[in-house]
């Protein structure tokens, strides 16, 4: 796996990502006091800047590794990886994360009171995917991941732990129907690994269960894994992601 600092090299309200073959990562930098996205191919030393990505956040790869989706200025945006000028597709204000789906459809959280909407990888209008549930006082659907099945894992927010997130419920919703399941309760972001686990993210460390075990909420038998890993339960936010081939890239707690 990949490891970095994340005081040095993160800006704590942002994610990095790894390309789903695993061979590079993206990240978001400091450079002249903004915040960019730059990516590093895993076998250099150096990270490249991309030009016009002021203010980056949230950043996820396309399924063929060529695309870098990320948010800025109240936008979803997309640039090539070979760099040039990026492209707006939606409006997005304080955003909470997006996954670029094998179908073309990207699923993404636009604010930190909304759910979930999808939106063509060429763009077009945004469609909801998610409504909040009032009756278990949902106040947001964040940090979205791909399942296997066309199933999408998010986090649920309530307005009872408005800033706690460690203690959260990750729910799964189905791209094609909408119906909604509960996976698990007592994590902050979720990402699946290749051999279908679930790798969860609770107080700075990861966790792994196997997803045919996350039923009905329990998170019992998970298996406690990394520990340090950098990011703030009070958004959610866990820096680390996972390669279609099992590497696995973090930003260290500073």
């Amino acid at each position: 796996g990949a490891q970095l600092n994340a005081e040095t090299n993160i800006n704590e309200q942002c994610l990095l990502a790894l390309s789903p073959d695993g061979s590079m990562l993206a990240l978001v930098v400091r450079v002249d006091g903004n915040e960019r996205l730059a990516l590093r191919r895993l076998d250099a030393l150096e990270a490249v800047t991309l030009a016009s990505t002021e203010d980056a956040s949230s950043p996820f790869f396309s399924p063929d590794g060529r695309w870098l989706a990320f948010f800025a200025r109240g936008k979803l945006c997309k640039v090539a990886v070979t760099g040039g000028q990026p492209i707006e597709l939606a409006d997005a204000g304080l955003n909470r994360g997006g996954v670029w789906c094998p179908d073309g459809t990207i699923v993404f959280s636009p604010s930190t009171t909304s759910g979930l909407f999808t939106l063509a990888s060429q763009g077009g209008t945004p469609r909801a995917l998610t409504e909040l549930d009032p009756a278990r006082k949902e106040r947001s659907h964040r940090w979205p991941a791909l399942l296997p099945g066309g199933e999408i894992a998010f986090t649920v927010g309530t307005n009872d732990q408005p800033a706690s997130y460690d203690d959260a419920r990750i729910d799964a919703v189905s791209l094609a129907t909408g119906v909604r399941r509960e996976l698990l309760r007592g994590a902050s972001m979720v990402k699946v690994a290749p051999g279908g686990e679930l790798v969860f993210a609770r107080d700075h460390q990861l966790l792994a269960l196997p997803l045919a075990r996350a039923v009905g909420g329990s998170s019992e038998g998970a298996v406690q894994g990394l520990q340090g890993v950098a990011g703030g339960s009070a958004r959610g936010i866990a820096d680390f992601d996972l390669a279609a081939n099992g590497t696995l890239a973090y930003a260290q707690r500073p």
